[in-house]
């Protein structure tokens, strides 16, 4: 999940709103044998030698003849049509098609379901196409999902929010693993941060809820970042780090809660100078925390509780500086992503760092790029490749890290002539299909694009340059996805008849 920099919300908010082959023979058809009508005799040149020899070699033939017919009837005997590899029945082609199997890409056919792929043209099985009109190749659904752009398994939703009035900012979903999800999102006008549960096509179960009433939103130190607590199945609660003002002091909290009741609300961190920019990433019925305090990042576990204290992820704290990270869990590992920088200020980058069974791995993190990244987001697969993508200088950037925490291949260009750095904050997942979703927002463009990489700079659709197919959004702020199984919610705020709304829509890959 992404953490982006301190925003002057009105200022952005003011600018954005301003912006078929024949058959082979038959195996069934075997040739008469012709051995005795080949032999022919002379006018008047028969003699009992030459009939007598003709009779012999009438009856080798004949004896050999019926030794071919006996040892093939034994070969086929007792195997089915569709096993004994002759053309026969009802087949298309040998031992496929009809009632056997369908058969594989360009072998015979006669209709569609006798082909693997459901596609048969001018006799031949077609291999698998994303305009076939076939859910075929993998394919979730007919033409899309799989190797094809992702399906609409819900509809667009233009409204995910139910502020009455003010602008609804910066959602962070959470998909829960039945496929339903939460949306946490923010007001512009002081309104105590909100989430809303939806069912798996986005069908609100109720109207928004304060994540917690005791505490006031403190505005430019970072957003609301959200998880789903994984608890079991049934689990439908979030846990949300929360920034918070109170006597003009900031502090960061743990929020877990469902649609009903706030369960907890621990205190994360406080004192000054003040600590900002956090994120959190599931880990079972707890979470995995950073932030920024006194230019390091930190990190703590929640599992009903803390378990144990922060420790800082730079190893190097003299020397170097930190800000805006981001992390991910998966199983036993955990991935942290931050700006690091020299103690003055520069010689800054985007580096990653690995915590695996209990422990850091290895004595450095490893730098992606040089820059001066605004927010960072990291999402780690089940294969232990993660993939970290960062906005610096008004471009999108991503970069892939193998299963040892090493750069995979180079970081790569999504976009450059963002018209915001603030603004364009992206966000990652990593899929069930062994890809990652990469979604960021394009206020000059008016869209929202996302793709899936399933390596450095390698799309998995290469037919389109984007795999977004929800409708174009008046001036799109942060973007955020989730997801679970086959199944990917994505949101992002946008303009809508002057107010920005959090809007999305569920697909399926």
């Amino acid at each position: 999940m992404p953490a982006p920099q301190p925003i002057a919300l009105p200022l952005v908010l003011g600018a954005a709103l301003a912006a078929g082959a024949c058959l082979g023979p038959n195996p069934d058809y075997v040739p008469r044998d012709t051995g005795a009508d080949e032999a022919t005799t002379t006018a008047g040149d028969t003699s009992e030698e030459t009939t007598a020899e003709s009779s012999t070699e009438t009856e080798t033939t004949t004896e050999g003849s019926e030794t071919d017919e006996t040892e093939s009837a034994e070969t086929s005997e007792g195997l089915p049509e569709c096993m004994n590899g002759r053309l026969d029945g009802d087949e298309t082609d040998v031992d496929c098609g009809g009632s056997c199997e369908p058969c594989a890409d360009g072998l015979g056919c006669a209709e569609g379901p006798d082909c693997a792929s459901g596609v048969c043209e001018d006799g031949t099985c077609q291999a698998p196409t994303c305009d076939d009109e076939v859910a075929n190749g993998g394919e979730y659904g007919v033409d899309c999902g799989g190797p094809c752009i992702v399906c609409a398994y819900s509809e667009f939703v233009a409204e995910l929010d139910d502020y009455a009035e003010s602008s609804a900012l910066y959602p962070t979903v959470s998909m829960f693993a039945d496929g339903t999800f939460a949306v946490a999102y923010i007001a512009l006008d002081g309104t105590q941060p909100q989430a809303r549960w939806f069912d798996g096509f986005a069908e609100p179960q109720g109207p928004g809820v304060v994540l917690d009433d005791q505490y006031v939103l403190a505005l430019g130190v970072g957003l609301i970042r959200a998880a789903a607590v994984d608890a079991n199945p049934e689990d439908h609660r979030v846990i949300v780090s929360l920034p918070t003002s109170s006597m003009s002091q900031v502090s960061l909290r743990m929020v877990v809660r469902d649609a009903e009741q706030l369960e907890d609300s621990a205190l994360m961190a406080e004192g000054s100078p003040s600590p900002s920019y956090a994120d959190v990433a599931s880990l079972g019925g707890g979470a995995v925390t950073a932030w920024m305090q006194d230019d390091q990042i930190w990190t703590r576990t929640y599992a009903n509780g803390w378990a144990g204290e922060a420790v800082t992820v730079e190893p190097d704290p003299p020397n170097h500086i930190g800000d805006v990270p981001s992390v991910a869990v998966s199983a036993a590992e955990r991935v942290f992503a931050w700006r690091r920088c020299n103690t003055m200020g520069q010689d800054c980058g985007v580096v990653t760092r690995r915590w695996q069974d209990g422990s850091f791995v290895g004595d450095a993190p490893t730098l992606l790029d040089t820059g001066y990244p605004e927010s960072t987001a990291v999402a780690i697969g089940e294969d232990g490749r993660a993939v970290v993508v960062w906005v610096a200088q008004q471009i999108i950037r991503a970069a892939f890290v193998d299963a040892e925490g090493a750069l995979l291949g180079e970081p790569w260009q999504l976009q450059a002539g963002l018209s915001n750095n603030l603004v364009s904050v992206a966000d990652v997942a990593a899929l069930s299909d062994g890809s990652f979703a990469i979604a960021w927002p394009d206020t000059q463009g008016a869209k929202i694009h996302m793709r899936r990489f399933i390596g450095p700079d390698e799309p998995l659709v290469t037919s389109v340059g984007d795999e977004a197919i929800w409708p174009g959004s008046t001036g799109p702020l942060g973007v955020s996805l989730d997801a679970r199984g086959q199944h990917m919610v994505v949101t992002w705020s946008a303009v809508v008849e002057g107010t920005y709304q959090i809007q999305g829509q569920v697909v399926a890959f």
